[in-house]
């Protein structure tokens, strides 16, 4: 049973099993809150379950003269067994999408794929897929675009509901191995296109990559293209000599490191920004931050869930990694709350103005490390 609502009515799904009163108390329960909240909503709904109790968990939002507001409601249903009668997700979370610069729209939260091995790759994406991720970042440097295919071809859902990112690695730089890099992804990833490439790395011959990589927009194998810790002037001479501007721009951005000056630049040419190590990869003490703990009091919700909920707020798209299905869950649970402006204020002291993990607009040790001038070891 598909629902598919025009506009902002609810998509729902049901497996093979689910009984109809279930799916009716669904329905109801949403039309209700439509009701209670007026038009112009639109519902995102997440199904948590074990043993003989399922739980759908609503957010609402709305949307008025510019001003959006939440609500929440619980609705459960007791003595629905699960998992034995359903055999995938009965609802179809609809999350906050962010539009590119060439209308494409791109989910704001997803799944990074940083050193997962291929088969733990295939096993953590199909987890963060059936827990309600539809944007996976993977790269070819990672090694792990067959693990990322592999799960995405026996996941379920139909390949237009992914965005799929992947990244070109400076050893494939120059227009004609890029080229040759690309459908290569493409064949690890079983797909024909992906939904968005970029260039990994500011070093080697960037700019023929950037032309391969617009010959695979133009004909289809890519959605959108863009750039991997480029910084200022690298990012403007791409942007200004290039046919396509960059539709995402990816670089290491959390609470400590919230690139403001970068964010300022890439607005002018309608560029995203992506956030990658969007955690702070647990460093500067950042699961033990008072700051960020003391806003989470007030909502119930963890430090990772507050940075996230930040990153998101302020249209920068985070791809958070783990391959424990729990914090998956976790790292998505964001949208039921609202940071208020002195949130916003308190975190946006938290910048510290500089990078954490690596700095490829100044780091000459390491640009000669990434070119194979000097030893990583």
């Amino acid at each position: 049973m598909l629902i598919q609502g025009v506009r902002d009515l609810l998509f729902v799904e049901r497996s093979p099993g689910v009984p109809d009163d279930a799916v009716r108390d669904i329905l109801l329960f949403t039309m209700f809150m439509f009701n209670l909240f007026n038009s112009r909503s639109s519902t995102s709904i997440q199904e948590e379950g074990s043993g003989s109790e399922w739980r759908a968990f609503f957010t609402f939002q709305y949307m008025d003269k510019g001003v959006m507001g939440r609500w929440s409601a619980f609705f459960r249903f007791l003595s629905l067994p699960l998992p034995s009668i359903m055999t995938q997700r009965d609802v179809i979370i609809r999350m906050k999408t962010i539009q590119l610069n060439n209308g494409v729209e791109m989910p704001a939260l997803g799944f990074g794929v940083f050193r997962l091995s291929p088969a733990e790759c295939e096993r953590c994406v199909l987890d963060a897929i059936e827990t309600g991720y539809r944007s996976i970042d993977t790269a070819q440097d990672y090694q792990n675009e067959e693990g990322v295919g592999a799960a995405i071809s026996k996941c379920g859902i139909p390949r237009d509901q992914l965005f799929i990112t992947t990244k070109v690695w400076i050893s494939n730089a120059g227009e004609q191995r890029a080229a040759l890099s690309i459908d290569e992804s493409l064949r690890k990833l079983r797909t024909d296109y992906v939904d968005l490439l970029l260039v990994h790395e500011p070093y080697g011959d960037c700019y023929g990559t950037y032309r391969a990589m617009e010959k695979a927009y133009q004909a289809g194998k890519a959605r959108a293209i863009g750039l991997s810790n480029f910084y200022n002037v690298r990012f403007i001479d791409i942007a200004e000599h290039m046919d396509v501007k960059p539709a995402v721009l990816q670089l290491e951005t959390h609470v400590f490191a919230q690139q403001k000056a970068m964010r300022a630049l890439i607005r002018d040419y309608g560029t995203r920004l992506m956030a990658w190590g969007p955690l702070a990869q647990g460093r500067h003490g950042f699961f033990e931050n008072e700051t960020l703990k003391a806003i989470g009091a007030k909502y119930g919700k963890t430090n990772a869930q507050v940075a996230l909920n930040w990153l998101v707020s302020q249209d920068i798209m985070p791809v958070p990694k783990t391959s424990h299905k729990e914090r998956m869950a976790s790292n998505l649970d964001i949208s039921d709350f609202e940071l208020s402006s002195e949130d916003k204020e308190a975190i946006a002291r938290l910048d510290q103005g500089e990078k954490l993990i690596n700095d490829f607009n100044n780091d000459t040790d390491l640009a000669q490390k990434f070119l194979g001038l000097k030893p990583w070891n």
